[in-house]
């Protein structure tokens, strides 16, 4: 049997297409936020007696509405406003006018995505915040099960468009 050898492709070739996967924080935004979900999961766990790592920060739509809860095993502790919310991210640091439509209307698109990609409706699909000291995770939820992990960097973009 014969074997084809692979065209090879120059250096300059391949350098554009690894760059092409590349992203970089510059402004160390990522690391930021992270840091801030992960202070105020300390905080909240620090004012309820749970550990941080057993709390789940929801995001989901009710009607025509974005909610912002805060469970333990399955348990409602806290409704968060959506001020609340971009606190959470930003702790604290940002002038919530303006920033409440666009979180609004960011996260609506993002459920409408992964519920479009299930074949689902948008009321079916949760984002599920959960953190330890070293990281975050953003797991998609739906009645049927987990669906996916969202990438934190997609939700800042989305907050943030």
């Amino acid at each position: 049997m014969q074997q084809h050898p692979k065209p090879k492709r120059s250096l300059k070739t391949r350098l554009q297409q690894a760059a092409t996967n590349i992203q970089v924080d510059v402004f160390g935004y990522h690391k930021q936020v992270t840091e801030n979900i992960q202070q105020y999961f300390r905080k909240l766990a620090a004012q309820t007696g749970i550990p941080s790592k057993q709390l789940i920060l929801r995001i989901y739509q009710d009607q025509s509405r974005i909610r912002v809860c805060i469970y333990h095993k399955g348990i409602l502790k806290k409704e968060l406003q959506l001020h609340e919310l971009i606190a959470v991210f930003t702790a604290g640091n940002s002038n919530y006018l303006g920033l409440e439509q666009r979180v609004t209307t960011g996260v609506f698109e993002l459920l409408k995505h992964w519920a479009t990609l299930h074949e689902i409706t948008s009321s079916q699909v949760q984002f599920c915040i959960a953190c330890s000291e070293k990281q975050v995770w953003i797991n998609v939820y739906a009645i049927k099960g987990y669906l996916g992990e969202l990438p934190l960097k997609t939700l800042m973009k989305k907050f943030t468009s």
